[in-house]
């Protein structure tokens, strides 16, 4: 356990298999995020504050125990209603985790989902399921003294199993402003293809002025990093199956390698070829195994 006025967090690493943090934030210290993606399935559990949670268009209206279940294609971000302590566990799996321990039947809570749904499992569920007291189990366990990673990888799939189980939820909400809904379709449907603001204002019968306000507002990012943030992920998931650099970043609609390279170091402050090394070699045993 590790503390500071600004925040109190527990967490376990099982080096690249999963990290567990249950994280809380001091109402003076929380703010707003833009809408980002990890390389991980993530399973967040709210625990308190006063917030919604957007996964891609849809909005979910979070209760203390509700558990969310993002996969690593899906942009998301919490929106604060209020400054209020914010109290949440967040679980990053890698996708190893799977492979490694042959249960990829576990996977398919993330992979069998189409982006914003079916990501909610409601307090009323996670409680009487056993899926909380399997949360807490996990992190009595391994706050007693260090234990080995398969102990720690025993804990969550058991969780795994439960999740997989559950009854999964559509939220009933959705982003309230129709134009950046679609905004948000739009460049889902074309992200190989879609070049100019204009071409998104023409095809919603807006203003190009009016389209980039109201999806920053209602995002926290404009939309040429919306754009951006969506291909360098399908770059990341070409490489995995087994694409090499310079096609993955013109098959994810990168005009070129250069505009490619300068986006991915703006993003992560690596070059491409350090930062895909892992993603390549995934792809290369991906192909091995056929």
């Amino acid at each position: 356990m590790q503390k500071n006025p600004d925040t109190v967090y527990y967490s376990y690493v099982a080096k690249e298999k999963f990290n567990y943090t249950r994280r809380l934030d001091k109402e003076d210290k929380i703010s707003n995020y833009a809408f980002h993606n990890h390389d991980t399935y993530e399973i967040y559990v709210f625990l308190e504050g006063n917030i919604h949670y957007f996964v891609e268009g849809s909005l979910y209206k979070l209760q203390p125990y509700d558990i969310l279940v993002i996969k690593d294609d899906e942009m998301h971000k919490a929106i604060h209603l209020k400054k209020s302590e914010y109290n949440r566990i967040v679980i990053y799996i890698n996708k190893k985790f799977f492979e490694h321990f042959d249960c990829k039947e576990y996977e398919k809570i993330f992979t069998n989902r189409k982006r914003g749904k079916d990501n909610i499992i409601k307090a009323e569920y996670t409680k009487s399921s056993g899926l909380i007291d399997a949360i807490t189990r996990f992190e009595t366990y391994t706050k007693e003294s260090p234990v080995p990673d398969v102990i720690g990888s025993a804990l969550l799939m058991e969780i795994l199993h439960i999740l997989n189980k559950s009854k999964f939820e559509n939220s009933l909400d959705t982003v309230k402003n129709e134009t950046v809904k679609k905004t948000m379709q739009y460049i889902n449907e074309n992200i190989e293809t879609v070049d100019l603001l204009d071409e998104i204002a023409d095809y919603l019968f807006v203003s190009k002025s009016y389209l980039c306000r109201a999806f920053k507002k209602t995002t926290g990012m404009t939309i040429n990093s919306y754009i951006t943030a969506k291909r360098l992920m399908i770059v990341r998931h070409l490489c995995q199956n087994g694409k090499n650099i310079s096609t993955a970043c013109a098959e994810a609609g990168f005009g070129s390698y250069s505009n490619f390279y300068k986006a991915y170091i703006k993003d992560t402050g690596i070059p491409p070829k350090e930062g895909l090394s892992k993603f390549i070699e995934q792809g290369k045993q991906n192909q091995l195994r056929g």
